[in-house]
């Protein structure tokens, strides 16, 4: 079975909130481990991938405090995706839904979305995007003074990771 370690420093997922006054926007690092055969995807691909939440910038730091306080980051600083499967849709360019359950503050989450990008023999690259609803994963959509972020934010994940 082949490994993949996520590269914490090129690897990023970044959250597109859309509230009350202003549009924002935080990035945190991802890291973990992925596995898989890319000829035999279907029935081997699997993994953890882990978001330090506590790590996520929102573009300043009192905008950061405050959220990360808002969200209770210091007692749910990880959020884990492990990936249950995948499903190849093309393999040049490499297209596959990856499905799997999120676990974070004591609740698993279902999801299933598409991804692309590229598998070699020393690297795997992908990336994603996906509408996640901030109750059904157990958090409370942050509001700070006039400023209410809508329940649905849109999540870009770049993994990069090398055998």
């Amino acid at each position: 079975m082949r490994e993949w370690v996520i590269d914490s420093k090129r690897s990023r997922i970044e959250v597109r909130a859309k509230s009350t006054l202003h549009d924002s926007r935080s990035s945190g690092p991802l890291r973990g481990r992925v596995t898989g055969e890319p000829e035999a995807l279907e029935s081997s691909a699997g993994g953890v991938v882990e978001v330090p939440v506590e790590s996520f910038d929102f573009g300043n730091k009192l905008q950061t405090m405050a959220v990360l306080s808002k969200i209770d980051a210091s007692r749910h600083p990880v959020a884990r995706f492990v990936v249950a499967g995948a499903e190849v849709l093309s393999r040049n360019p490499w297209r596959v839904r990856v499905s799997g359950a999120l676990d974070y503050r004591g609740r698993k989450t279902a999801f299933s979305f598409e991804a692309t990008g590229s598998i070699s023999e020393t690297a795997l690259e992908a990336r994603a995007e996906l509408p996640v609803n901030l109750p059904a994963i157990g958090v409370t959509p942050p509001s700070l003074l006039f400023m209410k972020v809508a329940d649905e934010v849109l999540v870009s994940v770049v993994l990069v990771a090398s055998r």
